[in-house]
């Protein structure tokens, strides 16, 4: 901050090398119109920025509202809830609401969705000739207890019925 020298401050008049100094200090203290560079915290009750923002370090804002796409390179973490489409559940981690009711999941070459179509049912699509669903417990890699693929199921282990069973075609 630029040092001024005020006759009231001194007590009498000032002489022309403290009238210039003055007009040198603030000159050598004011921000340029570009590239102005400051030290310690600048405090504003409000910004509008026409152009790009470069940020380097921690940005900590409280409210954010995007109203364009948004690119990010890194990884984004959540605190707790998500809302896509409607605000977050207050009991749900992931809460979408939207009339395009699914999930996709690509890993470059297969593709995988969750659906929730317009009936209520949910549906579980492996893409293409041969992919299967499995239904898996355990921990790691996990042990398939129902494979489905195609129109066939294997169920690893005792299947029990506590209702009739209908079987059609067997052999």
């Amino acid at each position: 901050m630029a040092t001024i020298v005020t006759r009231s401050g001194k007590g009498s008049p000032l002489t022309n090398n403290e009238v210039d100094a003055n007009f040198n200090n603030l000159n050598s203290g004011k921000a340029e119109l570009s590239g102005a560079t400051f030290t310690g915290e600048i405090v504003a009750p409000s910004l509008d920025i026409s152009g790009n923002i470069d940020v380097d370090g921690v940005t900590n804002l409280d409210v954010v509202d995007i109203d364009g796409a948004v690119d990010m390179a890194s990884t984004l973490a959540v605190g707790t809830r998500v809302g896509i489409g409607v605000a977050a559940h207050a009991s749900a981690a992931l809460n979408i609401t939207t009339t395009s009711q699914h999930l996709r999941f690509n890993n470059g070459s297969e593709l995988g969705i969750i659906e929730l179509d317009s009936d209520g049912n949910l549906n579980l699509w492996a893409h293409g000739d041969g992919e299967s669903i499995n239904l898996k417990t355990g921990s790691g890699t996990g042990n398939n207890i129902l494979t489905i693929t195609g129109n066939a199921s294997t169920f690893a282990g005792t299947v029990t019925a506590n209702a009739g069973v209908v079987v059609d075609n067997f052999t």
